[in-house]
């Protein structure tokens, strides 16, 4: 777990460096392979490197996504007090599906601060 932890860290750096110009893509597979533990070679050579071509910004989903289960689970923190439970918590994650994890947060603690931009959305309008 630490190990795609670390992974995932290094794409957002990566990522980041490659996008402003001060990493050249020669330097993508040699930083992943000197800073991630158990970096396949080809994985790094050719997998990392397409992706920060392809798909640069796609990395950062992975912190924005951290960012707001921690909030999620600040929240439920925060209600539920000693009777929190992280394991519940994951399930009930879990169970929500895919849906982004705003909603999963408005459905799961009742907060709809960053969706409820989504009830105010006007309805398609209907030909006649």
């Amino acid at each position: 777990m630490y190990s795609l932890s670390i992974m995932r860290a290094e794409r957002v750096y990566v990522s980041v460096k490659f996008a402003d110009g001060s990493m050249k893509p020669e330097e993508v597979p040699e930083h992943m392979l000197k800073s991630t533990p158990w970096m396949e070679p080809y994985v790094a050579k050719k997998h990392e490197l397409w992706r920060k071509f392809t798909s640069p910004s796609q990395v950062l989903t992975y912190q924005v996504g951290r960012f707001e289960t921690f909030k999620l689970i600040r929240d439920m923190m925060i209600k539920l007090g000693d009777d929190f439970n992280l394991r519940e918590l994951n399930d009930r994650i879990l169970a929500t599906g895919q849906i982004p994890i705003t909603v999963a947060r408005w459905e799961i603690a009742g907060i709809d601060d960053d969706c409820k931009h989504l009830w105010k959305k006007e309805s398609i309008p209907v030909r006649k």
